[in-house]
């Protein structure tokens, strides 16, 4: 009786099986052993950041607890040799389940040591901002941030974020000034009901120079931010004051900071702000509404640099107090304007427009002043005596412009239809 035979191409086909599956395994180890998965991972990164990406080895992958874990070593995104970011190691884990449901949700990232730079090209412009990680862990991090002209750094910053509460302490400095700062309240985690608060300290080893603020009910809506009230006190330049702010929004589309109203108040001086506007893109405008009062203006002046003509002793507090109010705008910070200019200096009221420039320090004015007495400005004289002489201006007082006075009145002098005109 003929044995029966087996058929010689299922058994082919079963020989198949293995020799694809090693090929396969060799195939991914070639493509490891290549850099194939560093490769991918930054055109990845890459295009989601819209920057350059680069990483020094295969990023590495870990299972704990039905969390996926990736960690990223020698990640570096922006051009060379200055980078926007550079981080030595980057751990990153999310839900292997929500991943396979086709959801990618951060629950937590660790960064050990990493170096950022900013702003970033195009930030702020963003429609939304990404959803947080339920845990965010920065150890020593460095952040360098450039906006008009000057650099802010931050150095040995370690932040802990973990389900919307906010700890993070570091090292500040910047040109001729440095310090400690405290960062610690809750944010929203997303849009909508949940309303946040901070508490911001920062204290400078530079004399007794220290800022408290208090951020009360913030609230997040895509990356766009509300915030109902600022509080704030310090001490700077010898002098204590105290910070108010209502309706504050960040809106990321327009790079747009605004504020209904913000008062200033220190010794003897008062600054407030109405429908508060500035523009964080390259051209950085601002607008706003002005009142300030100042009750020794010539001291104030002083502590800034600025050097007034030199009054006798008993008529200084003739040049008390300064107020102004009028519809401020320019451009941060050395191009400011103020039109409808309505003030009062002393008992002398004016009008007009100024225009203050900081580099180099020049003020430009065009002023009407309707009745100006000069006598309680000059020391005193008596009626066998010539006038007292005028006070002489400063060699290098940056002031100029033309200022019309319509009766102007000086030691039983009287003239009218007076225009000034001050050159430097």
């Amino acid at each position: 009786m003929a044995r029966a035979r087996g058929n010689p191409r299922i058994f082919e086909g079963r020989g198949l099986l293995p020799i694809l599956a090693l090929g396969l395994l060799l195939a991914l180890l070639l493509f490891w052993l290549a850099q194939g998965p560093r490769y991918l991972v930054a055109q990845a990164l890459s295009a989601g950041v819209g920057q350059r990406v680069r990483l020094a080895a295969n990023p590495g992958f870990f299972l704990d607890q039905g969390d996926l874990g990736i960690v990223l070593r020698g990640l570096v995104i922006g051009p060379s040799p200055d980078p926007l970011l550079r981080v030595p190691r980057l751990q990153m884990e999310l839900s292997l389940a929500e991943l396979l449901r086709g959801h990618l949700r951060l629950r937590r990232v660790s960064a050990d040591a990493p170096r950022i730079r900013g702003p970033w090209p195009g930030s702020g412009a963003g429609a939304s901002l990404p959803p947080l990680p339920r845990e965010l862990l920065l150890r020593g991090a460095t952040l360098q941030w450039t906006q008009a002209g000057r650099t802010l750094h931050l150095r040995h910053l370690d932040l802990r974020w973990q389900q919307g509460r906010l700890d993070a302490r570091g090292r500040w400095s910047m040109p001729g000034a440095a310090g400690d700062l405290t960062l610690e309240g809750r944010l929203p985690t997303s849009a909508g009901p949940q309303v946040g608060e901070l508490q911001l300290a920062i204290g400078s080893s530079r004399g007794n120079d220290r800022l408290h603020l208090r951020l009360r009910g913030l609230q997040r809506d895509g990356a766009n931010l509300a915030l109902a009230r600022l509080e704030g006190e310090g001490h700077w330049r010898r002098r204590d004051f105290f910070l108010n702010m209502d309706g504050l929004a960040w809106q990321a589309q327009s790079a747009r900071f605004s504020c209904v109203r913000a008062q200033v108040q220190t010794s003897g001086a008062a600054l407030g702000l109405r429908d508060f506007r500035f523009d964080l893109r390259p051209s950085q405008s601002f607008e706003t509404r002005l009142q300030m009062h100042i009750a020794k203006p010539q001291a104030i002046a002083q502590e800034f640099g600025i050097h007034t003509p030199h009054f006798a002793a008993a008529a200084r507090t003739a040049l008390d107090p300064l107020q102004l109010e009028g519809e401020l705008s320019g451009r941060w910070p050395a191009d400011w304007s103020m039109s409808a200019v309505e003030g009062r200096l002393g008992k002398t009221h004016f009008r007009g427009r100024l225009q203050l420039r900081l580099h180099p320090l020049r003020l430009d004015l065009a002023l009407s002043i309707p009745s100006l007495d000069l006598d309680p400005y000059l020391p005193r004289s008596s009626p066998r005596t010539t006038p007292s002489p005028l006070p002489v201006l400063p060699t290098q007082w940056p002031v100029q412009g033309r200022v019309t006075i319509g009766r102007l009145h000086w030691q039983g002098y009287t003239a009218r239809g007076v225009v000034m005109e001050i050159r430097p």
